[in-house]
């Protein structure tokens, strides 16, 4: 779904496209090639059904991670070792 993509410039996160489309671009990175500055990222074109649900599985997985983390502290604060 999504693909490799350079450009000169550092893209939008979300850019609106025509008849309902966005343009989603992730992991932007700033790289450095004979002294000109690219922008190496991630982008996919989508509709706004598909863009809303891939935002709720990104909050989903933020969530599910921030558990898992809350849980060890938790155990280690148990245990004694914090």
């Amino acid at each position: 779904m999504f693909t490799r993509t350079e450009s000169a410039t550092r893209p939008r996160e979300v850019e609106p496209l025509k008849y309902g489309n966005v343009r989603v671009n992730r992991k932007v990175e700033e790289v450095k090639r004979d002294g000109t500055t690219v922008f190496v990222y991630e982008s996919a074109v989508m509709t706004e059904a598909a863009y809303a649900a891939y935002v709720g599985a990104q909050e989903a997985e933020a969530k599910r991670e921030a558990a898992v983390i809350d849980d060890y502290t938790l155990a280690l604060i148990e245990e004694g070792v914090l």
